[in-house]
């Protein structure tokens, strides 16, 4: 602003120059001045905008229907002065995500990155009530889910498979293996009359005798 007064009072000066040197200096002063003037920026008053904190939200709670599936989140304080507005959702085939965002100055999140069926998205919504995020999922296949998300699903699976696993482990081991462990037991705890009897035992048992027989 102090530029473009002197600039301005320069040009005031210079009808009134009489000599050629004093009207050349003067003139030479405006342009100069001028070029100043529009390569400065005005400035103007800025504030950096604050980087609001990401909250990532653990805790809900799930329910079912044949078609439908549906989420409750509360566990975000402040949640019952936030605006319908605020809450958005984003949904995939297999994935669900919901922010609140701006919220007493932190953004707040919660995911599920795959679930355990498949929904659709276009028939899917979040809806701010009463202080709670209820999202509803539609269901691509009415059934119901014994898992909500496939972690959960692969965990009971891969359970399910280790206990069938032990199962058949059990029926296919050697009936007499128990036997044979603690008489191996017996053998190396034993004084020399006892290890002297299994002796026998074992190498009658191999060579088909029977017990007692020379």
């Amino acid at each position: 602003m102090e530029l473009e007064e002197f600039v301005k009072e320069l040009e005031t000066l210079l009808p009134q120059a009489k000599h050629p040197m004093t009207r050349s200096l003067l003139q030479d002063a405006i342009n100069r001045n001028k070029t100043s003037s529009k390569t400065v920026k005005p400035q103007t008053a800025t504030s950096t905008a604050q980087i609001k904190p990401t909250i990532q939200v653990k805790t809900y709670g799930w329910d079912q229907t044949d078609n439908l599936v549906k989420i409750y989140i509360s566990d975000i304080p402040g949640l019952a002065a936030a605006e319908e507005s605020q809450v958005v959702a984003d949904f995939t085939n297999s994935s669900v995500n919901v922010k609140v965002n701006d919220l007493n100055n932190r953004n707040y999140n919660f995911s599920i990155s795959e679930l355990s069926g498949n929904i659709k998205p276009q028939l899917s919504k979040a809806v701010l009530k009463k202080g709670n995020i209820i999202v509803t999922m539609t269901k691509t296949i009415t059934n119901p889910w014994e898992e909500f998300t496939m972690a959960e699903r692969k965990k009971k699976e891969a359970k399910k498979e280790k206990e069938k696993l032990d199962e058949m482990s059990k029926k296919d081991e050697d009936p007499s293996a128990g036997i044979m462990k603690m008489m191996q037991k017996m053998y190396d705890e034993g004084d020399e009359d006892m290890k002297r009897t299994i002796t026998k035992a074992w190498y009658e048992s191999k060579s088909g005798k029977k017990p007692g027989t020379p």
